[in-house]
């Protein structure tokens, strides 16, 4: 089948009033330190079967302290408040039977005992806080485009945002190789990732610096996994669309990828 080839630089146009795609970068997660004991939920976020009926949310909004999160077990994913980025996790199992989600760097995000307490962790809190159970929420999903949507003015816009950014002369182009197939919200967020990426590392000089000789952006569908990896000028970012979610880097990795 054909695949779509992009090659894209911004010429000033600028994205205006356009709907981004619902994703979110949430707190930097550090490793726990002890196992601190979370709010128990009662059946309602056990993860084991407790009978007929039992069972767990699907997606619910929760609080740790000031931290506000939507967590999603299909998939599964965490969105926290304010935030835009949906950030994928992936599940391991607990002592005890209870489960431990990490992100896409290794971070652990959440803990979930057997008795269905939770303890999030975060880069301020690596020792973990409790969760408590505020109400049920929708799944983490990322926004629908119109049929209308325009992929292309859409990559422009984040090439202008990242030359604008890096502080560049030349122009970062924007390129994808990509089956007709691929949803365009996923290469959408995947850049747009990238974008947050490059925001992220230009506010340190050190790290900036070693961003300046990037002058492309490629995105790419075919590989055995989501990857990021940064090669000569280019930066690569490798998405899976079968996998959702899960099938993207998150802007933590590109970030730590740019910063290589």
């Amino acid at each position: 089948m054909e695949r779509r080839s992009f090659t894209l630089a911004a010429v000033g146009a600028l994205l205006a009033g356009y709907p981004l795609p619902a994703f979110a970068q949430g707190p930097a997660r550090g490793t726990p330190q002890g196992t601190p004991v979370g709010s128990p939920l009662g059946d309602m976020l056990s993860l084991r079967s407790q009978g007929p009926g039992a069972q767990a949310p699907v997606a619910a909004r929760y609080q740790a302290e000031n931290v506000a999160f939507t967590f999603d077990r299909t998939g599964p994913s965490v969105r926290f408040e304010g935030a835009r980025e949906i950030i994928a996790l992936a599940r391991q199992p607990a002592p005890m039977g209870g489960a431990l989600y990490v992100n896409d760097v290794g971070e652990p995000v959440l803990r979930v005992s057997g008795l269905g307490g939770m303890t999030l962790f975060t880069a301020e809190r690596p020792q973990g806080m409790p969760v408590a159970f505020v109400a049920m929420a929708a799944p983490n999903r990322l926004d629908d485009f119109r049929p209308d949507f325009d992929l292309g003015f859409w990559m422009r816009s984040v090439s202008s945002r990242i030359t604008r950014q890096m502080g560049m002369r030349r122009q970062v182009a924007v390129i994808g190789d990509l089956d007709p197939k691929t949803p365009s919200a996923l290469v959408a967020d995947a850049l747009t990732l990238a974008e947050q990426a490059f925001r992220k590392n230009a506010q340190r000089q050190r790290l900036r610096e070693r961003m300046e000789h990037i002058d492309t952006v490629l995105v790419k569908d075919e590989g055995a996994g989501p990857a990021v990896r940064v090669t000569g000028h280019t930066l690569e970012i490798i998405i899976v669309p079968a996998k959702g979610l899960a099938g993207r880097p998150s802007s933590e990795k590109i970030a730590r990828a740019l910063a290589r």
